[in-house]
């Protein structure tokens, strides 16, 4: 959506490909399709490319925390953020998200309670860099962006750790022995 908003002087299908272009050189959209293309023509990537991937999927979570870390302190200077709007995000983020997780997974869905469990954790994860990566690429309210992803990480350690202590699958598995 943010993409055919810059394409203002474009005509339907004039933007349309502006658009698609643009959208399928961002390896954020291009390496999932990728990725399920691979896996869905069952071919296997060969063991020098394999082993480049796990050492780099190694280096992910402290790249990621890394890159967090550089966002967040770049864009808490000199920029006025809205706290209303933080925390309206934020709320939404950590406890409105999981409720609708857990009526979609439970009423609509019918899932496992595992899988209730499961969606329910990754439901409740703090706010990733995704979002303020690309509202700075778009000049879009990063500074709220990066206020939200602060704050999801930091308060997303009460709404894991409450999740895992009301839903606890191990323990509901071994009380039912």
């Amino acid at each position: 959506m943010i993409e055919t908003d810059q394409q203002r002087n474009g005509r339907g299908v004039t933007v349309a490909l502006k658009v698609m272009r643009t959208l399928a050189g961002n390896p954020l959209i291009f390496a999932p399709f990728a990725g399920i293309a691979l896996n869905v023509s069952g071919c296997s990537l060969p063991v020098s490319a394999m082993t480049f991937v796990t050492l780099l999927a190694g280096t992910a979570s402290p790249c990621a925390l890394l890159t967090i870390g550089m966002f967040l302190w770049n864009t808490r200077h000199g920029t006025k953020v809205p706290f209303a709007a933080v925390l309206r995000l934020t709320l939404m983020k950590l406890l409105l998200q999981p409720i609708v997780t857990l009526v979609l997974a439970v009423k609509v869905f019918s899932m496992q309670p595992l899988w209730v469990h499961e969606a329910l954790i990754l439901s409740a994860l703090p706010t990733g860099t995704g979002p303020f990566m690309l509202a700075r690429l778009y000049r879009q309210e990063a500074g709220i962006a990066s206020r939200v992803t602060l704050l999801t990480t930091t308060l997303s350690i009460i709404t894991i750790v409450g999740i895992l202590t009301v839903s606890n699958p191990v323990a509901n598995v071994s009380s039912n022995k």
